[in-house]
């Protein structure tokens, strides 16, 4: 049997939970280091580190990295790999649960069932100016 992904704690996750925890903390103390000026830190006997342009162009390089593929790189390979609709992937068989009607007849929570993919499509992409 396959393992279950569990909410508890396991080694691994100890390992990596405590790694990026030093790194976290390592880039911090890096970040802290960058504020102090140059001549502070010859009196401490520090006379190489990086220039202070990297510790602001490195951030926002990755800030603007994740951004670029959240917001653009991601949806659209989510778009490329979206089956049309008349892909025989798209089916359904005998243990889906249909419902026709999709607004509750009574106030209360109504059962779980399958929303069809053509009703989900024409919701979300359907624009009736383009076609």
């Amino acid at each position: 049997m396959g393992e279950e992904a569990l909410p508890l704690p396991s080694p691994g996750r100890c390992i990596y939970g405590y790694g990026l925890f030093i790194l976290s903390n390592c880039l911090l103390i890096m970040y802290f280091i960058s504020l102090i000026p140059d001549h502070l830190l010859d009196d401490f006997g520090l006379s190489y580190v990086p220039s202070k342009y990297w510790y602001i162009a490195i951030p926002t390089f990755l800030s603007t990295l994740i951004f670029v593929f959240g917001f653009i790189i991601y949806p659209s390979i989510v778009m490329l790999l979206t089956e049309p609709m008349e892909s025989i992937h798209l089916f359904t068989d005998n243990f889906s649960n249909q419902k026709c009607n999709l607004i509750p007849d009574r106030g209360d929570i109504s059962s779980i069932y399958d929303i069809p993919v053509e009703i989900t499509t024409k919701m979300h992409y359907y624009r009736p100016e383009i076609a």
